[in-house]
């Protein structure tokens, strides 16, 4: 599993920000919503929140905003300069799931699927998989 940490849109001024100001909070799933609950239970109502993480990444550099993503997603604009890792607060792990149906599953194809999850597992914690498609 990869990391999920908190970024901010660099400017000037961002070490002196608070984490939480122009925060956006994108919902990474179940876990992640929980944990988060946890380790900031006064920010009960961010000024913006997203499901999509995907678009998610894109919103805060337009907000110039802070945020949890996972590495991956962050890893371009990181390198850019757009964004910069806000340490001192917790990472969180990012889960990957397999999700099927019983009745349209095979022991072929369940092989299959989950030899397939493990191959992109191994390039993800490698750092080998390419730049995710919306970036």
């Amino acid at each position: 599993m990869r990391n999920s940490f908190p970024v901010r849109w660099r400017t000037a001024t961002w070490p002196d920000i608070p984490l939480t100001d122009n925060y956006i909070f994108i919902d990474w799933g179940e876990a992640f919503r929980n944990a988060h609950a946890e380790d900031f239970s006064a920010l009960h109502n961010p000024g913006l929140t997203l499901d999509l993480g995907a678009l998610g990444v894109q919103m805060l550099i337009n907000q110039q905003g802070a945020g949890y993503f996972p590495e991956r997603v962050v890893q371009p604009h990181l390198e850019a300069g757009h964004l910069t890792q806000i340490k001192g607060y917790p990472d969180y792990a990012y889960p990957a799931y397999l999700v099927y149906q019983a009745n349209f599953s095979t022991s072929s194809i369940m092989t299959s699927a989950l030899t397939s999850l493990r191959q992109v597992a191994a390039q993800a914690i490698d750092g080998d998989l390419p730049p995710p498609f919306w970036g």
